[in-house]
């Protein structure tokens, strides 16, 4: 797809700060298939391009590639770690984005060091790299799994998967669905965007009803205001 949108010479010389720009935000994109955005769609297509521009980079920035499609990644699946900054916010709301950089240039590092790893070649074995960072993330440094690929698809019936292939297979699976919106013919990477639509808007019909009589148990946000923590509707 991306090869026949974006011809090779035309993307070698952008200037390398637009090139890098575009990655990032495509990494931003990326993110934009977790809460509360969920739309997995927009997943395939900034993973897709990502991918594609891994594959097109030079010895010198296969890192920095990886690096900054992880940060836009990570800013925008983890946006949410601001929010108690911002509970007090004249104490602490400066701490905010200077936390929310910190996290994701930290958690994109799994990315860039995986990504000069294998160094642009074969565009599955980058899949591969991809999904060795979310597993290397979820255990080094005691791990932080939040956010990882495969979440994308925990609304969607899609999901349901996951009792089979894990969390760790669902983003292999995403990323080889990534890799076929960046590689494949348009008519293809376009049918791929539209079915992680449908998957979208499908109503997750495998929800499990509570047997009549059992227990109900209610899980309550601490970050919920007092009057609204017994509003059970």
């Amino acid at each position: 797809m991306f090869d026949t949108l974006i011809p090779i010479n035309l993307w070698h010389k952008a200037p390398r700060w637009k090139r890098l720009l575009m990655i990032f935000a495509a990494g931003g994109l990326a993110g934009s298939g977790q809460a509360p955005i969920d739309t997995p769609a927009l997943t395939l297509l900034g993973l897709g391009f990502g991918l594609w521009a891994i594959h097109q980079s030079s010895d010198t920035s296969y890192f920095s590639t990886g690096w900054l499609l992880g940060s836009g990644y990570f800013a925008a699946s983890l946006a949410w770690i601001m929010e108690p900054f911002l509970v007090n916010l004249e104490a602490t709301g400066w701490m905010a984005p200077f936390a929310l950089a910190a996290m994701a240039g930290g958690l994109a590092l799994f990315w860039g060091v995986t990504s000069a790893l294998v160094k642009g070649r074969a565009p599955l074995l980058i899949c591969l790299a991809l999904l060795a960072a979310e597993v290397a993330r979820s255990y080094v440094f005691t791990g932080f799994p939040w956010g990882l690929i495969g979440y994308v698809w925990i609304d969607t019936p899609l999901y349901q998967l996951a009792a089979v292939l894990g969390p760790y297979g669902m983003t292999l699976l995403t990323l080889v669905m990534a890799y076929g919106v960046a590689h494949a013919r348009l008519v293809y990477s376009v049918a791929l965007i539209a079915f992680a639509f449908v998957f979208q808007i499908v109503p997750n019909i495998a929800a499990v009803e509570t047997s009549h009589g059992a227990a109900i148990v209610r899980l309550i946000h601490p970050n919920v205001a007092q009057s609204d923590k017994w509003n059970l509707r």
